[in-house]
């Protein structure tokens, strides 16, 4: 029996049992090849087979499936979750899940499991590997970091311009040399056309205090024509407040890499709703500062940041603290980063797993529950 690490990410480049090669979401899907006894055996034995399964699911919520596949889907969930106890597959159940006598078996048991493996606060059970790496920020805590730098660094700010004006003023301020590009593109396709009408680019920028000249970049977001624009600015290190996932033709153009100012703490928590995630798995609710490579979440860490939410009622009034002090976090990791003593801590692959947009209803048991407001 092949037993795979059970968290890190199926790469279908490397050698996969003959039965993982065979299986994909196209066969849970059309009923093809499906056996639920070998798929309980793997949940069990290997649960990281189901990765990319599980990535590809959540990318259906929307979609209008047969009730005969969105049965199969359910059931596949429901195992997943009964197996592991991994809140992931839970989460994808309830969006699945439409009220029914037909899946009530299956939405009792899953509602049995999740009462079970909370805590008498209400966090649910951190999964599988995570629970071996305990947070620790160590000395790399954005806070509290000081340091001697005469380094002026030539700095790229690539994104919504309205983010950025805190940050230009105080990089500034400090002597750095400071430049901001404007990529008006959105995977939402209503944003995405507001954000082409310069006028209301330009007046929410200065409304937020954004008086900065920028340069917009009017190319599709994947063309190569972007890093060419970018490397023409020589830039040392660059910071994004982007909302699509970042290709090389981005993250390629600066010297030291691009930083993302992920809102979790990783290793242990990549992905989506990280802040809700926190408050349901009871892990610190901690901002990480790295900088960005091929993987999700995955690039070298600078430092994080602690969030205090003592009167918080919800997972978007944690949400508002993160963003009023992201430009400190992020002006503090771009001096550390260019600073010549700096290196990076390893973002271990295996210490975490990938999230998915957490469910309304587990964010109304945080709410409730958890933050009791």
């Amino acid at each position: 029996m092949i037993v795979m690490n059970p968290h890190k990410p199926i790469n279908v480049n490397e050698p996969q049992p003959d039965e993982l090669r065979h299986f994909l979401l196209k066969d849970l899907l059309e009923s093809r090849n499906v056996d639920w006894s070998w798929i309980n055996k793997t949940f069990k034995n290997s649960p990281a087979s189901f990765e990319d399964i599980l990535f590809r699911i959540h990318y259906k919520r929307k979609k209008l499936l047969p009730g005969e596949s969105v049965s199969r889907i359910l059931l596949f969930l429901s195992t997943g979750y009964l197996s592991t106890n991994d809140v992931r597959y839970f989460n994808e159940f309830l969006w699945f899940y439409k009220e029914n006598d037909h899946e009530k078996d299956l939405v009792d048991g899953c509602m049995e499991r999740f009462n079970a493996n909370l805590d008498e606060k209400g966090h649910h059970q951190l999964p599988g590997n995570p629970m071996q790496y305990p947070v620790n920020i160590g000395e790399r805590d954005l806070d509290k970091m000081t340091f001697d730098s005469n380094i002026s660094l030539r700095i790229c700010l690539i994104g919504f311009p309205p983010f950025f004006a805190s940050i230009i003023k105080e990089l500034r301020k400090e002597g750095h040399q400071v430049e901001q590009f404007f990529l008006p593109y959105h995977p939402n396709k209503q944003i995405s056309r507001l954000l082409k009408i310069k006028i209301f680019v330009k007046l929410i920028s200065i409304l937020k205090g954004n008086f900065y000249p920028y340069k917009t970049l009017d190319y599709d977001h994947k063309d190569e024509q972007i890093g060419k624009e970018l490397k023409k600015g020589n830039f040392d290190i660059g910071f994004h407040k982007l909302n699509f996932i970042i290709r090389e033709n981005i993250f390629g153009s600066f010297r030291l890499g691009l930083l993302n100012d992920h809102w979790g703490y990783l290793p242990l928590l990549r992905g989506k709703s990280t802040i809700a995630y926190s408050l349901l798995l009871d892990v610190p609710v901690i901002s990480t500062v790295h900088f960005i490579n091929q993987g999700i979440d995955s690039g070298p860490i600078v430092g994080y940041q602690h969030a205090e939410y003592t009167n918080a009622g919800s997972a978007d009034d944690v949400r508002s603290v993160l963003r009023k002090k992201m430009p400190e976090r992020v002006v503090a990791a771009i001096k550390y980063a260019g600073n010549s003593s700096f290196t990076a801590k390893e973002n271990i692959q295996e210490a975490g797993i990938t999230f998915y947009e957490i469910h309304p209803w587990l964010n109304e048991h945080i709410n409730a529950r958890i933050l009791k407001k």
